[in-house]
């Protein structure tokens, strides 16, 4: 019952070797996926909510793609 044959043992080192390494892989995927659409989200309301401002929607998508651009200029820059 409790001994178990090499190739077993060696299965099972192999099932928690895969276990430590994907919990967290998992997780932190999770957690991206969930910060990528607060984003995505909060950025669609600020279009919108600019270009309600600014008479035409498009101009709050136009202004938050300017926002986000002139940040990846800066990130890029320095």
């Amino acid at each position: 019952m409790f001994w178990q044959s090499p190739a077993e043992l060696a299965k099972l080192k192999a099932i928690d070797k895969i276990s430590d390494f994907s919990a967290p892989v998992l997780s932190r995927l999770f957690a991206g996926a969930a910060l990528f659409f607060f984003f995505l989200f909060a950025s669609l309301g600020l279009a919108f909510w600019l270009g309600k401002i600014l008479g035409q929607i498009y101009f709050g998508f136009l202004a938050v793609a300017a926002v986000y651009g002139l940040m990846a200029l800066l990130i890029h820059l320095f």
